[in-house]
């Protein structure tokens, strides 16, 4: 009678193991060197992140200030940058500050510091703040690094939703 329950519990542990395994597998998280320095100091060169693709595969919410990777056709690779607007947020360019207003507040990094834009930036943002309007179309997402002058929507405009691969989970 002991050695029934002896082996009944290591089985329901074995059964727990395997459950705990399997839905892990099933989360698609892999862990990704970064390689660049665009979100420094939040993430630098040579740090690990663990990225959740589910978020790729299904509609999983994303949302303001999350970091996202997906795939940029301009650099032919994955990127990782902050979202700073979603679907539905306003943006106007402030050309006379150099400094991107999202839902009438300027956008800041992870410093808290303003984001200042570059002319490229300015020019960019200028020509989708005019085709849309002003905002973000149901499937639009506007990312940045943490400072100007990387390859981020201030170069390429907006990404759609379906270019968005996973969530770096912190």
């Amino acid at each position: 009678m002991k050695v029934k329950k002896i082996i009944f519990s290591f089985l329901i542990i074995i059964l727990i193991l395997l459950a705990y395994y399997f839905y892990f597998i099933s989360l698609n998280i892999k862990s990704v060197e970064i390689k660049g320095n665009s979100l420094a100091p939040y993430l630098v060169s040579g740090d690990y992140v663990d990225i959740d693709y589910s978020y790729g595969e299904n509609n999983k919410k994303i949302s303001r200030e999350s970091l996202v990777t997906f795939y940029s056709k301009v650099e032919g690779k994955e990127l990782i940058k902050f979202v700073k607007a979603v679907p539905g947020d306003n943006f106007h360019v402030d050309e006379v500050n150099r400094l991107l207003l999202i839902n009438g507040e300027y956008m800041v990094n992870t410093d808290d510091k303003l984001y200042k834009l570059t002319k490229q930036n300015i020019k960019m943002l200028k020509l989708y703040e005019k085709d849309l309007d002003g905002k973000l179309s149901s499937d639009m997402y506007l990312v940045f690094g943490n400072f100007p002058n990387t390859m981020d929507s201030g170069k390429f405009g907006p990404i759609l939703r379906k270019n968005i691969l996973g969530k770096i989970l912190l």
